[in-house]
């Protein structure tokens, strides 16, 4: 730039230069050679303009510049290393100035602020609004150390203000976007990473991540409506009902319960309290869970329980189907559902053997009661009016509808369809040959997803608001050779009245109504109401399936999809606004074809004619709607991982959202055929040379953060929300806020375990949100250093 005096790129005898924005630090470090002779060295730097302006140290660490608003200023960095005959470096033979000086360009004219913040969530009690504030306990993110990636530089900040809150500003280039990489913390050991745009229009934007930021949840928006813009995220990363970091005031619950019903087998009666959290953020989030024994199956007392707000407690009996009376045909299923059932269950490691038996339990009885807020201590539930016979129902577990089984048999055995949510996997069009590095378009291959050595799971549930988790009513996983649509043992439940009081429960006067019908119909209101009638639809039922679809020689990948129940209770396998969903009832299938391209980039990823030097991962997205168009998720997931702990990187689908080009680092669902734009592989491409077809995607991950030994494993997902099946006032569509919020803050469990081990930690759903959820990931892929 001449106007600064400044050559770029530098000549090769000019200092290189590195543009950061105003504020913003660069790490130095330096490295000499003693002369032959021997002696000490000393080192001295000097940074223009710099804070220090100078240092006597071999690595002086992180040094901030600053420019004038609106203008961009060169400062020049210089190391000097004298030896003990007071000879300096720079006077050496062949020494140029790239060995001690370095020009930073500090840019005033592009720069602006991005604000990151730990969240934590205060839930209310009776479905009030939550609130949230900053995080102020290590445990749920104060204090993590955040990394910066931007054109090349990498920094780090504390995410701790001078008030002890998890708030951290970092000075960002406002011309070009950038990565956060989110450490691993509780509960889980992942590390996040986002591309954050820097403006809400421009070639950079990605409205998928948000624009606008939203009160009482994670979002992500922009703090201005004009430059600068100042990108804000923010991420709830702990909840419960009491304080960050206080314990609720304790108290004892005792009461009666009446879910008996025989003593074979004997400890099949639990106690779940829905509204307790599962992650140990207060000290009874390890003791939620209570097995009923035999020997105390009439009553009970000194359960630990939270004294300042309320709490739900539901016994459950659970039998295996074996002992349902109504059966048509005989069970082999003779286990009840233990404690560890009691959540969304899948695993197929169990299923790779032949004398594998299918598993089928149901909750048979169920008995709710709500212990108000208060001080009363010990409180006794059955005093409260809560212990009634009547509020004790047996749920009549009934096979489901005799269209469900098929329905589900379809979706995963038949052919795609030609309508929306008609048809299944089997024979899914694959345009390229998958041993092309080209991905050249025109190929006409299919998959054929295999009928054996697959594994399905259903479940029922119940959920609210107000509950910290669903509960869980049925299970069933058929053997991997019984047919589904002939397994006779999927269950719903069917009670005569769902347990309710129209009494005032003491001391609040409360009364609640679990009333579920019809089934389908769940706003996220309160089932409790103080004073007043409650609402009946305040809970709502649905289920949840998890098939592992295995082609290709490939295993470890999962469909999962959550699916709100329809007017009667049933799975719904009829449903509205259909028009823009994809032909598999399952709202999405699985990453195909994931590799990855070590071949050489450009900045701009188009190729530089090396054999190596990239790390391109590419896949397939085969979601197809009844017009043939690829279907994007609402984000991807690409899942690094190398040693124990994996990296996700949260893209956008559907990237960019402007225009798409061969050239793109990141291109995630191709809407056309490219470079030509033509829209179909009818005729010959524009210009005889398309790479790319509709549904192609790829992601060049940032140097900084590629693996450099050891092997690698990757695992692609896609995490959509299906809106149309009875959808609230509201509805958006699932970001990756809500996805980090879910993650750090569910407290559903999920056992989603893949044939070969390894991590599947997306499957824990964030139930926070209450529509239907599609999670799907691809095989788990192993790739050399």
């Amino acid at each position: 730039n001449p106007s600064i005096g400044l050559v770029n790129p530098p000549g090769p005898n000019d200092p290189d230069l590195v543009v950061i924005p105003s504020g913003g630090k660069v790490s130095f470090s330096g490295v000499s050679t003693p002369p032959g002779s021997g002696g000490t060295v000393t080192y001295s730097w000097t940074f223009q303009g710099g804070v220090p302006a100078t240092s006597t140290q071999a690595d002086p660490g992180e040094v901030i510049f600053t420019a004038n608003p609106g203008s961009i200023t060169p400062l020049l960095a210089t190391l000097t290393v004298t030896d003990a005959f007071n000879r300096v470096s720079s006077a050496g033979p062949g020494v140029n100035k790239k060995t001690y000086q370095k020009w930073i360009i500090v840019d005033g004219q592009n720069t602006q602020t991005f604000k990151l913040a730990f969240l934590y969530r205060l839930k209310a009690d009776n479905n009030g609004t939550s609130s949230v504030a900053p995080v102020t306990t290590a445990g749920h993110g104060l204090g993590q150390i955040v990394s910066i990636f931007q054109d090349g530089l990498t920094n780090t900040y504390v995410v701790q203000d001078q008030s002890n809150q998890a708030l951290v500003s970092v000075p960002v280039r406002s011309n070009l976007p950038f990565y956060i990489q989110i450490p691993a913390f509780a509960p889980e050991n992942i590390s996040y990473l986002l591309r954050i745009p820097n403006a809400p229009t421009g070639a950079f934007r990605d409205p998928s991540l948000g624009t606008t930021l939203l009160s009482n949840t994670s979002t992500f928006g922009f703090e201005n409506t004009s430059s600068p813009f100042n990108p804000t995220l923010k991420v709830v990363t702990g909840q419960g009902f009491a304080p960050e970091g206080q314990n609720p005031l304790e108290r004892r619950i005792a009461g009666t319960t009446q879910v008996l019903g025989g003593q074979t087998p004997a400890n099949n009666r639990w106690l779940d309290r829905l509204s307790v959290p599962l992650d140990n953020s207060d000290s009874l989030g390890a003791l939620n869970q209570w097995v009923q024994g035999s020997n105390f199956i009439y009553g009970f007392n000194d359960i630990r329980g939270n004294q300042s707000f309320a709490e739900w407690m539901f016994f459950l009996k659970t039998l295996g189907t074996d002992q349902l009376a109504e059966l048509p045909t005989p069970d082999t299923t003779t286990t009840p559902g233990t404690l560890n059932d009691l959540g969304f269950g899948l695993d197929y490691a169990k299923y790779s053997g032949d004398t594998q038996a299918s598993e089928s339990f149901a909750a048979t009885r169920m008995q709710a009661f709500r212990v108000p807020g208060g001080v009363t201590d010990p409180y006794d539930i059955t005093l409260a009016g809560s212990g009634s016979p009547s509020l004790t129902v047996d749920l009549l577990p009934q096979p489901v509808d005799a269209t469900v089984p098929p329905f589900f048999a379809t979706m995963l055995y038949a052919t795609p369809g030609s309508t929306p949510l008609a048809g299944g996997l089997q024979g899914l069009a694959i345009p390229y040959d998958a041993n092309d590095p080209d991905r050249l378009p025109n190929k006409s291959l299919s998959y054929s997803f295999a009928n054996t050595r697959s594994v399905f799971a259903y479940s029922e549930y119940l959920w609210s608001s107000v509950w910290a988790r669903p509960l869980v009513l049925n299970h069933a996983a058929p053997k991997y050779s019984e047919p589904i649509w002939l397994y006779p043992y999927f269950r719903r439940s069917n009670p005569a009245s769902w347990p309710m009081t129209t009494t005032g429960i003491s001391p609040d006067n409360s009364q609640f109504d679990l009333t579920v019908s019809p089934g389908g119909i769940f706003d996220a209101s309160s089932p409790v109401s103080v004073g007043g009638t409650p609402g009946t639809t305040g809970v709502g039922r649905f289920y949840w399936t998890a098939y592992t679809p295995f082609y290709n020689g490939a295993v470890n990948a999962v469909i999962a999809r959550t699916w709100q129940a329809d007017g009667v209770g049933e799975p719904p396998t009829v449903f509205s606004g259909t028009s823009t969903d994809a032909t598999s009832a399952l709202g999405f299938v699985p990453p195909q074809d994931v590799v990855v391209d070590k071949r050489g980039r450009n900045a701009n990823g188009s190729l530089n004619g090396s054999p190596s030097g990239g790390y391109r991962v590419t896949w397939f997205n085969a979601t197809k709607d009844a017009d043939g168009n690829p279907v994007p998720p609402d984000f991807w997931v690409v899942e690094l991982q190398t040693g124990s702990n994996p990296q996700h990187f949260l893209l956008p689908a559907s990237f960019p959202a402007d225009a798409q080009s061969v050239t793109d680092p990141i291109l995630t669902d191709a809407r056309t055929f490219l470079p030509s734009g033509r829209s179909s592989t009818d005729g010959p491409a524009v210009d005889g040379s398309d790479k790319v077809g509709p549904g192609y995607c790829w992601f060049d991950i940032p140097v900084e953060l590629r693996p450099t030994t050891g092997e690698a494993t990757l695992t692609v997902y896609a995490m959509k929300s299906i809106l149309r099946n009875n959808p609230v006032a509201g509805s958006r569509p699932l970001n990756r806020p809500d996805w980090l919020d879910g993650l750090k803050t569910v407290t559903a469990t999920i056992s989603v375990k893949p044939l070969n081990g390894g991590n599947l930690q997306p499957y824990r759903i964030p139930f926070n949100f209450y529509w239907d959820i599609v999670v799907t990931n691809s095989p788990q892929v192993i790739v050399a250093p």
